[in-house]
């Protein structure tokens, strides 16, 4: 039976744009002077081409590389690894025993297999305790550095505290107001806070007020 032979047609552009509507495209043509732009557009994807034929042919380019991504995903899967571990096992053995003739990195990468099976064996089941513990230290590692940065800004936060409290309410005008029992030191250490509160207050809008008159004067030159 002889092969079927198909030809680029006429009906080639109308067979594509209806294959590409099935598809869920919507497909325009759009004119920026002489050329012609065919866009094909679908929520997860747009396609743009000179003529319908190819924007269904750039569809089934993406569908068939999407599905040789899925192969080889599939593929690659717990027994092939362990097959292919096992056959570089094998290919270092023979290297052994022949006297492998080639480059440093090529040896290398022959006997990094035999020297993993080889701690394997020696270490036994322990290699899953040294697993586990590794991942707990690794754990261990990283919440230590947290806490250590969050005791660092809690410790830095009451420092700040403690300063602020000293300049706002000095501890000997405190120390004044707590003699309940001889007013007159209470009165003098309420006049004493009172003052400094106002020195602080004025201090404060005179700062204000010539750091806002200097950055005007900057800002006008």
């Amino acid at each position: 039976m002889p092969p079927e032979s198909i030809a680029a047609a006429g009906n080639a552009e109308a067979a594509s744009v209806a294959a590409l509507d099935k598809l869920g495209f919507v497909v325009v043509c759009e004119t920026n002077g002489d050329t012609e732009e065919w866009v094909a557009m679908r929520d997860d994807l747009h396609l743009r081409a000179e003529s319908p034929a190819q924007l269904l042919a750039l569809y089934s380019m993406r569908e068939q590389r999407e599905a040789d991504r899925r192969q080889r995903g599939a593929t690659s899967t717990i027994p092939n690894a362990m097959r292919s571990f096992l056959w570089s096992i094998v290919q270092a053995l023979k290297s052994l025993q022949g006297g492998f003739v080639g480059s440093r990195e090529q040896k290398d990468a022959l006997l990094r297999p035999l020297l993993i099976l080889v701690i394997v064996l020696v270490a036994g089941p322990d290699i899953f305790a040294f697993t586990e513990l590794s991942t707990l230290l690794e754990l261990f590692g990283a919440t230590l550095f947290v806490l250590a940065y969050l005791s660092g800004f809690k410790l830095l936060g009451i420092s700040l505290l403690s300063a602020l409290r000293r300049v706002l309410m000095p501890r000997e005008y405190l120390m004044l107001v707590g003699m309940r029992g001889q007013p007159a030191a209470v009165a003098w250490g309420v006049f004493f806070l009172a003052a400094h509160c106002l020195l602080l207050v004025s201090m404060t809008f005179f700062m204000t007020y010539f750091g806002v008159g200097v950055l005007a004067e900057i800002a006008h030159s």
